[in-house]
């Protein structure tokens, strides 16, 4: 995944009021609250002063990331910034100076005119995401939406609403119906009166065929005007309100710290923002983000924010990959089928890299003593020779001792395996005990509910002594104490009884 960081500052609406930033080329200044004599300075690759248009922004993040979507890689772009930081403009734009969505479109179909080789195929589906609730914009029947994981591990939201795009005519006709149904504030924020406090997301799915194969690629475009992260003395909103907003906010945050920071433990689950973009956030995506701050003092906090997150995130994380259908003639496997047969596989070899217990290594080197006595009884026997051949050189010794050696190996590797085993485990153990949230979740399907399930028992009872001592919590059972075992490397369970 390439994340591509940019900071945008919107013209101030009253000249009158007083400026806390100033640019200049690549670098943002925001005086310090602490000691205004002195400023904070941060440095960005990309940076749009007060003067840039929409045309710019559009030409120097968006249109770069066509070439990627017509390969079939996901393509991400969010607007990030606190309220009235000019988010939704930059997505949106108006009638007179379009934003980043309708010159995407009109790139997109122009684009598919010129390819010769493929055809392409463009849809559209406008949500919103409020309060953890999805609503379809273009079918506004369909609210509360679920979201489900198919057998290719793709997260997808059942009915609903895609739209086909086959001219401009079109997504005019579609997206100008549906772009003012958004929820706002009942009452009206005090800092921007049209302030929208839902996550806006438009998703446009890409599929392209090749004329020649039936092979086709789907490329995902998210483009997120994000929820304004609220504070209730500048914007007037409820407290409760506020809570609503930030949560879902933080829960992104996490996520993309989480990325950045290369962590085990990636909590796409925490919010249903991040669940949706999953596949978009975990490898297979180029990601634009861009930070919007205004330039008044009345929004210091919010840009003060909005500068720190932007400078923490930007970095490379991995490579993309492309998104290939599977068809009648190309069947791709789920993840989880595809690691059965692998398994299936290494168990088919005498010794495995896997750790083994102690009833194993008991019977592999009954099987290795067996076969040495067989082997030297093979070797110290005399067989006939044929007149008319000569007899080969068998140098005995040479060979038994090449036996000793590759045993005395073999039983050392199955010792050293035990060992490894009874180290890990120490390290699981310690963990479970820790009584540490952060460093709990660490462990293979242990979550935040399950992080608090396990530090409320050990401080209400005595640390755990073995790691199966998790039964003794009456919210984890058998099954889970399986699959606890299976993920953490801690036992050869069978992935097929989980």
């Amino acid at each position: 995944m390439k994340m591509k960081v940019a900071v945008r500052i919107r013209p101030a609406v009253n000249p009158e009021n007083r400026i806390c930033i100033s640019t200049d080329k690549s670098t943002v200044s925001i005086f310090n609250r602490e000691n205004i004599a002195e400023n904070i300075t941060y440095e960005f690759p990309t940076l749009f002063d007060v003067n840039s248009l929409q045309k710019d922004v559009y030409t120097d993040l968006i249109q770069p990331e066509i070439k990627h979507i017509l390969e079939g890689q996901n393509v991400s772009i969010f607007a990030y910034g606190g309220t009235g930081s000019g988010k939704t403009h930059t997505i949106l734009g108006s009638p007179s100076d379009p934003g980043i969505i309708s010159r995407l479109i009109q790139d997109l179909l122009d684009a598919f005119h010129c390819q010769m080789d493929h055809s392409y195929k463009l849809t559209l589906s406008y949500l919103e995401l409020y309060n953890e609730k999805i609503r379809d914009l273009i079918n506004d029947k369909n609210e509360d939406l679920a979201i489900r994981q198919d057998v290719h591990q793709n997260v997808f939201v059942p009915n609903l609403t895609e739209k086909e795009v086959e001219s401009f005519q079109d997504f005019s006709k579609i997206f100008g119906a549906t772009s003012e149904i958004r929820s706002s504030s009942k009452s009206k924020t005090l800092s921007h009166v049209n302030s929208s406090h839902s996550h806006g997301i438009i998703l446009l799915k890409v599929i392209r065929s090749e004329c020649n194969t039936s092979k086709r690629h789907i490329s995902k475009v998210f483009l997120v005007d994000l929820a304004s992260a609220e504070k209730y003395d500048s914007t007037g909103n409820e407290g409760t309100r506020c809570k609503e907003i930030n949560k879902s906010l933080s829960a992104f945050i996490d996520v993309i710290a989480a990325i950045n920071h290369g962590s085990r433990h990636i909590p796409f689950r925490n919010g249903k923002l991040t669940r949706l973009l999953q596949n978009s956030l975990s490898g297979s995506s180029h990601i634009v983000m861009i930070a919007n701050v205004a330039p008044e003092e009345e929004h210091y906090h919010n840009t003060y924010c909005t500068l720190n997150f932007a400078s923490e995130h930007k970095k490379f994380v991995e490579n993309p990959t492309v998104n290939e259908l599977a068809t009648a003639y190309n069947i791709k496997l789920p993840k989880s089928k595809q690691k059965q047969d692998k398994s299936q596989k290494e168990k088919t070899k005498l010794i495995t890299d896997s750790v083994l217990d102690k009833s194993k290594i008991d019977d592999l080197k009954c099987k290795l003593l067996n076969m040495k006595e067989s082997l030297i009884t093979q070797s110290s026997s005399k067989t006939k020779v044929s007149p008319k051949l000569q007899k080969p050189k068998v140098l005995h010794k040479t060979f038994k001792k090449d036996t000793e050696t590759k045993f005395n190996a073999t039983i050392k590797d199955c010792a050293a395996s035990e060992n490894k085993e009874k180290k890990h485990r120490a390290q699981v153990l310690q963990l479970l005990n820790s009584q540490s949230e952060n460093d709990l979740l660490l462990l293979h399907t242990v979550g935040k509910r399950r992080a608090q399930l396990i530090i409320k028992w050990t401080q209400n009872h005595e640390p755990f002594q073995r790691i199966e001592d998790l039964l003794q919590i009456p919210e984890l059972g058998q099954k889970y104490l399986t699959q606890f075992l299976y993920h953490n490397h801690l036992t050869d369970v069978n992935k097929e009884n989980l």
